[in-house]
């Protein structure tokens, strides 16, 4: 599983600016990360709201709210969802 913030992303250089300053982008999820399905990503980024999901790999409890991204490596379903 993996957890990330916008800001995390943004700060450890992911971010991207044109050479014109018109548009930027910043890249959340990288091929390293290693987080394919047979025909796709997964992944889901947080707008609005705030939740706490506990990882069934490992038990750790991971809170989510606005800014985070979460993408798991296997299809594994969290309690409550």
């Amino acid at each position: 599983m993996i957890v990330r913030a916008l800001e995390e992303a943004t700060n450890s250089g992911q971010k991207i600016v044109s050479p014109e300053g018109s548009w930027d982008s910043v890249r959340i999820l990288l091929k390293d990360d290693q987080m394919r399905y047979q025909n796709h990503l997964e992944l889901v980024y947080c707008m609005p709201g705030r939740r706490e999901m506990q990882a069934p790999t490992n038990g750790k409890t991971y809170t989510i709210e606005p800014g985070s991204l979460y993408s798991n490596s296997r299809q594994t379903r969290f309690a409550g969802f």
